[in-house]
């Protein structure tokens, strides 16, 4: 973004509020434009306010993980009671599997 600003200012590419608009850009009617920028440069810190904004959560999240301690208590369940459907199922989905592979 910040580089757009450099290309604009130094005037390599014309700012967006200068090219005119398209013929799809006429046929759309905005009811309230006052609070949309009324140039490149103005939307450039408002993008920049926007990504800025949308990171901060992220930035929040990563700090403060989920708790380890939730998952030091789990409690490990008995589950020899499912290996056999689970077998008898792999063995059915794939025919020719060997049977070391599917157990």
């Amino acid at each position: 973004m910040l580089s757009d600003v450099k290309v604009i200012t130094t005037g390599n590419i014309p700012p967006w509020d200068e090219l005119g608009e398209s013929e799809d850009e006429a046929d759309l009617d905005i009811e309230s434009d006052e609070d949309l920028p009324k140039t490149e440069l103005e939307q450039i810190p408002t993008d920049i306010v926007n990504v800025v904004s949308g990171l901060f959560p992220l930035s929040v999240d990563i700090k403060n993980p989920a708790p380890r301690q939730r998952f030091l208590e789990t409690k490990l369940t008995n589950k020899t009671y499912f290996e056999p459907f689970d077998i008898q199922h792999v063995s059915s989905k794939f025919n020719n599997v060997n049977p070391w592979l599917a157990e």
